[in-house]
């Protein structure tokens, strides 16, 4: 599939094109978060679609200045919602993509200087300048081929798409918090963990002890809905790290919340998730070493 599509998507204009496993949704190569700040070069998607020509094909967001919402509800209703106030406040998309409806994914260009505080907030998703999503391959539940209802990246380049400015993205976001699967009660009070590093670390500031952070880390994993868990699991983690907690200080306990929301398959293949999510929340914070300064929680273009 990379092999056979990949060049044709560049021509287009996608260019941050990274293989993926062949019928699942993670990358076929490491580091591949690097190409969130820059797109790989032609040589390179030249030599993956020889060494890759059945992975599926994911977009590294950032560089190609493509903003997603993805309306991760399976209840029909929620999806419903979701989507009309979806389409009400950022507009119709004409590239939405489908692996597991009612779920959807929906591509828009962002506004000069668009910032996104975060990525999930439970239940839906917004991509930005982090992460990276499938446009083509066999989702992994239904094992059928993501599909295009309308346009596709095959038909539709970056710069044409819908633009989304920061005063429709704040509005989505406001409108969707009534759908959002996120609370968890802890000793009698409803906390709201939103998946993203400024509210973990908001939390966390009324705590006294590392013993209390992480447990409390552990009850929002576990307490999280579908669609948030891993991001809510990545988003904790970086701000232990950022508040000066090592990883060897949570990481079992921390893997054990992500694995109970997990089962089977889908446990043994992701549960590293978590080790990698320490050590890039290391690295991005303080370069490898531990500190406890503040970070800057917000992406600009």
């Amino acid at each position: 599939m990379f092999g056979r599509l990949a060049h044709t998507l560049r021509d287009m204009g996608w260019g941050a094109l990274i293989p993926l496993v062949p019928g699942e949704k993670r990358p076929a190569i490491s580091q591949w978060e690097r190409y969130n700040e820059h797109a790989p070069s032609d040589l390179l998607i030249d030599h993956w679609a020889k060494t890759h020509p059945h992975s599926g094909i994911g977009l590294a967001f950032g560089p190609d200045r493509v903003i997603a919402s993805d309306l991760d509800f399976l209840d029909s209703n929620k999806a419903t919602t979701a989507r009309a106030i979806n389409d009400e406040h950022l507009g119709t998309s004409p590239m939405i993509r489908i692996g597991r409806a009612p779920k959807t994914l929906q591509f828009y260009r962002a506004a000069p200087g668009l910032q996104v505080s975060g990525k999930a907030y439970g239940g839906f998703e917004v991509f930005s300048c982090t992460g990276q999503a499938v446009l083509y391959g066999i989702h992994p539940d239904t094992r059928q081929p993501y599909h295009w209802p309308e346009e596709s990246p095959e038909t539709i380049s970056p710069e044409d798409l819908p633009t989304v400015t920061q005063s429709m993205l704040d509005a989505f976001i406001a409108a969707m918090e009534p759908l959002r699967e996120d609370r968890v009660t802890r000793q009698g009070v409803t906390i709201s963990y939103t998946g993203t590093t400024a509210e973990w670390l908001r939390q966390f500031s009324g705590m006294a002890s590392a013993e209390e952070m992480i447990e409390a880390a552990c009850e929002g994993i576990r307490g999280v809905g579908p669609g948030a868990r891993h991001a809510t699991m990545q988003a904790a983690t970086m701000a232990l790290v950022t508040r000066g907690i090592a990883p060897h200080e949570f990481l079992a306990q921390i893997e054990a919340a992500y694995a109970a929301t997990l089962n089977g398959k889908e446990a043994q293949a992701r549960l590293n998730a978590v080790k990698d999510a320490a050590r890039w929340a290391n690295k991005k914070a303080w370069g490898g070493a531990v500190n406890v300064e503040p970070v800057r929680l917000k992406v600009r273009w």
